[in-house]
């Protein structure tokens, strides 16, 4: 049994496998975009993080002007 300490202390690309009837497994988590049949989603991935980004930066910033009465 893991307290939440420990499970929030647990390093970047872990997780904890859950299954009915087994013991929980810590394991190591493997990016599927870094594998090399993936390399041609790159640019992809990169405009579309830039676009997020961008939406999220213009929502603050309505958020923020909203707030303070603008």
């Amino acid at each position: 049994m893991l307290d939440p300490a420990e499970i929030r202390a647990m390093k970047k690309g872990t997780a904890l496998l859950l299954a009915t009837g087994m013991p929980v497994a810590q394991i190591g988590l493997r990016p599927w975009y870094a594998e090399k049949l993936m390399a041609h989603i790159g640019a992809q991935m990169r405009d579309e993080e830039y676009a997020i980004t961008k939406r999220a930066v213009a929502a603050y910033e309505e958020r923020k002007a909203a707030r303070s009465g603008r």
